[in-house]
């Protein structure tokens, strides 16, 4: 068995950073759900604007939700863009990528911007 990528949500927008919260990233549910994801899944966070990767796991969020928890917040801040991956043992049916464009429509449709 080789481990596969199952599920890329690419280049969304921290929206917030909280240092007292433990380390994790806290997403939007329909978000988590559209991707195949759940809560407490391990996760690689890859941060576009400064190059800073880490392992981290998932929270259930509001709606909105791209939030950075943790001393991972002192990496990754409010406007970086990341790539959230997750990683499956075995060979996935369907790799699920989320392009920026549909990220930015899941979130906007739950914000009501």
């Amino acid at each position: 068995m080789i481990q596969m990528l199952c599920s890329k949500i690419e280049e969304l927008t921290i929206t917030r950073a909280s240092l007292e919260c433990k380390g994790s990233i806290t997403l939007d549910p329909e978000l988590i759900k559209i991707a195949g994801l759940v809560e407490n899944q391990v996760v690689d966070v890859n941060n576009l604007t400064n190059g800073a990767r880490s392992k981290t796991y998932i929270l259930k969020g509001e709606k909105g939700d791209v939030q950075i928890n943790g001393a991972l917040s002192h990496l990754m801040h409010v406007g970086d863009k990341i790539h959230v991956n997750a990683y499956c043992w075995g060979m996935p049916e369907k790799t699920i990528i989320i392009s920026r464009e549909q990220a930015e429509e899941i979130l906007a449709t739950k914000m009501n911007w």
